[in-house]
């Protein structure tokens, strides 16, 4: 698995891709690109907890970042015709999933956590892919994975001291850099799930440009 310092590494793409691709997106056409960027990303943490559609959508906006892609109205795209009961429902599932877990021991309940973390990634790639099968998916994706999933995490604890010692300003430039990060994980692992015969491109509803 790529290390932790690569993913930080690929932050610096992201960002560059975010400024150089406000042509392309309306919403991505002001002044400063970077702090509107950081705009959403507060607004989407902060609405999380209250609907699976927007953490989904924040997810699919990420992927689509790191894949040359800047719109922000990923942000509500998962509260369209269609896409409601199956995001919410598979989302719900985990978060079940999830709690009895931990119900059992603390640390079954942190591994479970893991191993599910690919769930809403993979709902922002095909979000009729069904409960059952996207966590199964997930599970699949981070199989040997965790371990270093955790240390990335950890990796980030420094950062977030630094924001807070900013008077906790800094910590809003933190979150789009680690949500940034954790996006470009989940395209190495999706690549890899593929590479072994996990999933298809055509299941996560994944366009391949036609050759000629």
């Amino acid at each position: 698995m790529a290390s932790c310092e690569q993913f930080r590494l690929r932050y610096q793409r992201f960002t560059l891709i975010y400024m150089t691709k406000k042509k392309r997106s309306k919403t991505c056409e002001e002044p400063y690109a970077l702090v509107a960027h950081v705009r959403f990303c507060w607004g989407a943490r902060a609405v999380m907890p209250l609907s699976t559609r927007v953490e989904v959508g924040g997810r699919k906006f990420f992927i689509r970042t790191a894949e040359d892609e800047c719109d922000m109205s990923y942000l509500g795209y998962y509260f369209r015709e269609g896409r409601y009961g199956g995001v919410v429902g598979t989302m719900l599932l985990r978060t079940i999933y999830l709690i009895l877990w931990t119900l059992l021991l603390i640390i079954p309940g942190i591994i479970k956590s893991y191993a599910y973390r690919m769930v809403p990634y993979i709902l922002a790639d095909n979000p009729s892919i069904g409960a059952s099968r996207a966590i199964e998916l997930s599970n699949e994706m981070t199989q040997g994975e965790k371990w270093e999933m955790f240390v990335l995490d950890l990796s980030f604890i420094g950062w977030y001291l630094v924001g807070l010692l900013a008077l906790g300003i800094g910590v809003l430039f933190v979150m789009p850099y680690e949500d940034a990060t954790k996006a470009e994980l989940y395209l190495h692992l999706r690549d890899r799930a593929v590479e072994r015969g996990a999933t298809t491109l055509d299941e996560l509803h994944l366009i391949v440009a036609e050759e000629g």
